[in-house]
């Protein structure tokens, strides 16, 4: 099993957004996937209640201190993919996440808020194996190729762009993820893109 955390100590960045479209990304080649919600506001618990009580990928809502054992339960339970939607400010929790995971994805927004932010992210991450993915990237924008630059500095991948197309929003509205909403659309693509990078990274 591996574990696939998304993470940044910046609110906003389009964590949750992708976590939930990648593990349906996952979910969708035969992989059994979960997701541990440990962000307060449960956006990806309400995402899998829109989606119906019962259906895959499995979504868990957990407070901090249940991290080690839902993960430890997911093992046992024969999961292939554990993706940890990591909570804003995460402090407290942030060693245990890193600890954790076989890979770290740092979503970033093209702005200098998101960009300020890094350095305390990237002291959290330390030495661990981690990617950057643009996240909810204007199109056509210079500043997201401007922000691609910023980040290749740190000397990681730099994935993406997740860009802020509508379909992202629709699908997440009904329950979905862009590849089963607009499955053969531009914001699936990217999806894709994205999945096949990461499974490059933990394979």
């Amino acid at each position: 099993m591996k574990i696939v955390s998304v993470f940044s100590q910046k609110g906003g960045s389009g964590k949750t957004t992708i976590c939930l479209h990648l593990c349906v990304a996952a979910e969708l080649t035969g992989m059994r996937v979960a997701i541990l919600d440990l962000d307060p506001q449960k956006s990806a618990l309400a995402w899998h209640r829109t989606r119906g009580e019962g259906t895959r990928p499995v979504v868990v809502s957990i407070p901090d201190s249940e991290l080690s054992t839902a993960i430890q339960g997911a093992k046992a339970d024969g999961f292939d993919l554990v993706l940890i939607d990591s909570p804003p400010h995460a402090a407290p929790v942030a060693a245990r996440i890193v600890a954790a995971s076989d890979f770290i994805l740092v979503p970033v927004r093209p702005s200098p808020i998101d960009i300020a932010a890094l350095p305390a992210t990237m002291q959290l991450i330390g030495k661990k194996k981690a990617a950057f993915v643009l996240s909810a990237a204007p199109q056509r924008a210079p500043e997201t190729e401007e922000t691609r630059e910023l980040l290749m500095k740190y000397g990681l991948s730099v994935f993406g762009p997740i860009t802020d197309r509508r379909p992202f929003f629709r699908a997440v509205t009904a329950g979905k993820s862009v590849s089963e909403f607009e499955p053969n659309g531009p914001a699936a693509a990217e999806i894709q893109a994205l999945f096949l990078n990461v499974m490059k990274e933990i394979r």
